[in-house]
């Protein structure tokens, strides 16, 4: 998190785009930095081994979506909210 800190600090940049697995999500939720959540999801199986965002101890508290919004791009759903932590 200091690259962020960095960043905001040395160009005054304060909003990314962070597209990433299931790990890096994951931190970045734990240090309740995701103020906006879009996910795409396809209707494909894909193993890797990565603990990702499963369900777990890994949030001291819930990271809900506010007032999502589901869209379909043909075989694909998009779910965008904004993000809650309770």
């Amino acid at each position: 998190m200091e690259l962020l800190k960095k960043l905001y600090d040395d160009k005054k940049i304060g909003t990314l785009l962070l597209e990433a697995g299931g790990c890096l999500v994951r931190e970045f939720l734990k240090a309740r930095l995701v103020d906006e959540w879009v996910g795409f999801y396809a209707p494909i199986i894909i193993g890797g081994g990565a603990d990702g965002v499963a369900s777990g101890p890994f949030l001291e508290h819930e990271a809900c979506l506010e007032q999502p919004v589901v869209n379909a791009f043909g075989d694909d759903v998009c779910i965008r909210g904004d993000i809650c932590y309770r």
